[in-house]
């Protein structure tokens, strides 16, 4: 089934990353697949990804399916059908965002301290990062996949890994936003994908215009991007 679901995804593999790379990193449960579609449960964030040909092969491949709490379609045409039948939330527009082509292993410039952060670290993380779900940064954290930026021991921003698997949680401290450290703390991460043998990749918000410019501008522009 795993061979059936990449081959369907393989032929559009920026329009389906964060499903191709959730096969890849054995954090899927293929729940159908096909040669017209793909249905898979991405386990760390217990969220469904759905893509399929036409609006029938929602229909077909859904059909056994009862309860979806969480759940990404990938054919807008298909979000409103998948929504009614579960009685979900609409969830906010993404554009895809990745580096498919090789890049050799190079340290981005120092221009900040950047490091794991840990438990010790979660009153900074408190203090400092500005969210309303705290839960789930600070279990970003105690997975290893948040990572803070710091200058002369001062905390400048944060960036992380989402959990299933993309670049996210990207901030930097107000008084110290339009001067490259958003950049420096992404092409940080960007490394840190590309030396653990992973493709790098984000899904930004259509409204997000900061974070589409900073991923245009990072690795000279080298980000393909999927509406």
């Amino acid at each position: 089934m795993e061979a059936m679901a990449l081959r369907y995804l393989n032929k559009n593999i920026l329009h389906h990353i964060n499903m191709i790379e959730s096969i890849k990193r054995h954090q899927a449960n293929i729940i159908r697949s096909d040669i017209h579609g793909v249905v898979l449960f991405d386990v760390p964030s217990e969220t469904y990804m759905i893509s399929c040909d036409s609006l029938e092969d929602y229909k077909r491949l859904l059909q056994d399916i009862e309860e979806i709490k969480e759940c990404e379609v990938f054919q807008s045409w298909a979000k409103s059908y998948v929504q009614e039948k579960y009685h979900l939330i609409h969830r906010d527009t993404y554009y895809q965002a990745a580096i498919l082509k090789e890049f050799p292993v190079t340290i981005p410039k120092p221009t900040l301290t950047i490091r794991r952060l840990n438990e010790n670290d979660i009153s900074l993380v408190k203090t400092f990062y500005p969210t309303n779900d705290y839960t789930y940064v600070i279990q970003r954290l105690k997975e290893g996949t948040l990572f803070g930026g710091f200058s002369n021991n001062k905390v400048i921003g944060f960036i992380g890994i989402h959990d299933e698997g993309s670049i996210g949680l990207l901030v930097v401290i107000e008084k110290y936003k339009r001067q490259g450290y958003g950049l420096a703390l992404l092409d940080f991460i960007i490394h840190h994908f590309i030396k653990n043998n992973r493709i790098p990749y984000s899904q930004i918000s259509h409204t997000n215009q900061a974070s589409r410019f900073l991923h245009q501008k990072s690795r000279d522009g080298d980000f393909n991007r999927c509406d």
